[in-house]
């Protein structure tokens, strides 16, 4: 029987990876006949939807003329004018290819979601981690949902494999009420079921639940040359640069980089304003990827691009988030593929051949339990 299913996931950030694993979900449960949309919500009282619009309407003209100053966050940049037209490549992705309620919802109705689906999903990205959820009314716990048996995930990440004793017991208390569970992390997987004791199924990122044939389907070509190495950084570390200008030096190739950051702006070809379509396009047919993302990673295992993986912030395992990138490669047997800071490499090209294998098998294991969550 088909069903309606509300998906609670970030998915309009202006982030690759953010709206690649938005669309792969809402993707691979719709290939399985049911309807799907992530839930709009705001974490704030409700206000007349356009005091809203005005209030928003009023920030953005006072930050153009100087007057008003967003509050500083990692990704502040992300605002400025600078990333103006890449915020409306994003903007444009999801309007056409992300499905997304028409209600938008507050801190005072949002349970009322709850007699409009037949099950709720909480999706991939970091919706568990300990920096997404300290907000008292986040959704990523499906709190306002009393029925149970509605309640459903599917890998979520809690960014670290690191967790404080503080925190999984927040995990324990708000986890043990749901239906079906699962992680995107191996580690992580394993010590949930330990402590909830109940099933939490190991899974892949659902941007792995479709083939590098699918995604090359709503890929878009964007000027490159034959062979490149694409650099993609969401953050800044000078070691990470110093090892891609010792691999073009070493291969006698360009590198690219795709601008995620202020600071890649005025490098040699900069990939400006790159849309999600054509980064894909940028992904499949790189040389060698160097990269610090979880989801730069994913892709060039998927699509078989040479890679090299790096941790985003400095400070080694446990510091968070640089963690889920070597959980990742150790269950696919590419770790060999993640570089130590300040580590130097003779260029090398992966063998897929045993990753490939175990990569079908993990498919075939998630998609076998995404439609035992949704049947």
């Amino acid at each position: 029987m088909k069903k309606k299913i509300g998906l609670i996931s970030y998915y309009k950030d202006p982030n690759y990876g953010t709206v690649y694993q938005a669309y792969a979900l809402a993707k691979a449960i719709s290939n399985l006949g049911h309807q799907c949309e992530y839930i709009q919500y705001e974490p704030i009282y409700k206000t007349p939807i356009a005091l809203i619009r005005i209030k928003k309407l009023v920030k953005d003209v006072l930050t153009r003329i100087g007057v008003y100053k967003h509050p500083e966050t990692e990704v502040s940049f992300l605002k400025s004018n600078d990333f103006r037209v890449f915020r409306k490549n994003f903007d444009s992705f999801v309007k056409n290819n992300i499905p997304v309620s028409k209600r938008l919802y507050f801190i005072d109705d949002i349970s009322y979601s709850a007699n409009e689906y037949d099950l709720f999903v909480v999706g991939s990205d970091q919706t568990w981690s300990p920096q997404m959820n300290s907000n008292p009314h986040t959704l990523n716990f499906l709190s306002f949902v009393d029925d149970v048996k509605k309640k459903r995930s599917y890998a979520p990440s809690i960014g670290t494999t690191h967790i404080s004793a503080e925190y999984l017991d927040v995990l324990k208390h708000h986890l043990s009420t749901f239906e079906f569970l699962s992680c995107r992390e191996f580690l992580n997987s394993s010590l949930l079921e330990k402590e909830l004791q109940k099933k939490v199924q190991y899974v892949i990122d659902p941007t792995l639940l479709l083939t590098a044939s699918e995604w090359a389907s709503i890929s878009k070509p964007t000027k490159l040359p034959a062979k490149y190495i694409l650099v993609y950084l969401l953050g800044a570390k000078q070691c990470i640069l110093e090892f891609a200008e010792n691999i073009s030096k070493q291969t006698g190739l360009p590198l690219y980089y795709v601008v995620s950051r202020p600071e890649y702006l005025t490098k040699d070809h900069a990939l400006v304003n790159l849309t999600p379509e054509s980064m894909l396009y940028a992904l499949q047919n790189a040389t060698c990827v160097i990269t610090d993302s979880f989801h730069g990673t994913v892709f060039s295992v998927n699509f078989n691009t040479n890679f090299y993986s790096f941790a985003k912030r400095a400070g080694g395992e446990g510091v968070y988030d640089n963690d889920r990138i070597m959980d990742f490669l150790s269950v696919i047997g590419l770790q060999e593929r993640f570089v130590a800071d300040d580590q130097q490499r003779e260029f090398s090209s992966v063998n897929f051949s045993e990753a490939n294998k175990i990569l079908l098998n993990l498919r075939t294991i998630s998609q076998k339990y995404l439609h035992g969550i949704v049947e």
